[in-house]
């Protein structure tokens, strides 16, 4: 197996603790004149015969309890920590370059987001969700026509913001975003969890 190790990180503005890649899709690399063996972490560690699943399961916590820190699992998942008192969902993997899923439709509050893609792409490793320009316009003008919510561009930071000054109704009238994914799995994503409220601006 591969590993990379890095020493400089003068070019690199944010901090990482290592670099570990978990793509659904796998290759084989020669390790010798006559082996090849699969690159892939969750290969290895299955013909390895140290975890029974090929399968991985994470938990990010924004909690500063020291009883609830994030967590990834390797070979199984824990329902009670990653999903307590729900039911585990499944979703077909469309394209092994990345984890990515169909996505059927998206809804602000109860408005329709026309979006230009069909696909959603979940990765651990992204702070901001992303999508394309056209769809997040759209999403910017349904905040506010529909939900009263005024967004503007900083130019700085290359991000939209909107404007949350009164906390009462942002906790109240900050729509939630619901994503459809493969046939019928929607999962409904709280205001709290795709925007970062600072100064009194809510960052998408």
């Amino acid at each position: 197996m591969l590993f990379i190790d890095v020493d400089d990180t003068d070019q690199i503005r944010s901090r990482y603790n290592g670099v570990l890649g978990l793509s659904p899709g796998s290759s084989t690399i020669q390790t010798s004149y006559t082996k090849r063996e699969s690159n892939s972490y969750l290969d290895r560690l299955y013909e390895s015969n140290l975890i029974d699943k090929k399968l991985f399961s994470m938990y990010l916590s924004d909690n500063r309890d020291p009883k609830d820190q994030s967590m990834i699992t390797f070979g199984d998942y824990d329902v009670n920590r990653f999903a307590p008192n729900t039911n585990v969902t499944w979703n077909p993997v469309t394209d092994k370059t990345f984890w990515t899923l169909k996505l059927r439709k998206a809804t602000i509050g109860d408005t329709m987001v026309v979006t230009s893609t069909k696909d959603a792409i979940i990765d651990s490793g992204t702070s901001y969700m992303a999508m394309p320009v056209s769809d997040l316009l759209s999403l910017v003008d349904m905040l506010y026509e529909v939900h009263g919510f005024k967004c503007s561009y900083d130019e700085n930071i290359k991000l939209y913001y909107c404007d949350c000054e009164d906390l009462e109704v942002y906790k109240n009238k900050f729509p939630s975003l619901k994503v459809t994914l493969s046939e019928t799995n929607t999962y409904e994503i709280p205001a709290k969890d795709f925007t970062q409220r600072t100064n009194n601006r809510c960052k998408l």
